[in-house]
């Protein structure tokens, strides 16, 4: 939440500059994803009114297996 209340306004002002309104705005971090169910993406989409997703580079819960190499 922290990095969220810090990210948020640069990101808001960033999306204000561009020209054209975005469809979509993907961003480097949590969503739904995220262990409270709310994270930076989801924060921003609330905020602007915009369909957001995270794309987080790091898993912050839960668990998973790798699919096998093997076609299918």
């Amino acid at each position: 939440m922290r990095d969220a209340l810090r990210e948020i306004p640069l990101l808001a002002e960033a999306l204000h500059k561009i020209r054209s309104n975005p469809d979509l705005v993907l961003v480097d971090g949590q969503g739904i994803a995220h262990p409270r169910r709310i994270g930076v993406a989801s924060h921003l989409g609330l905020l602007l009114d915009l369909p957001t997703i995270g794309c987080a580079k790091t898993r912050l819960c839960g668990e998973y297996d790798e699919p096998p190499r093997e076609v299918g």
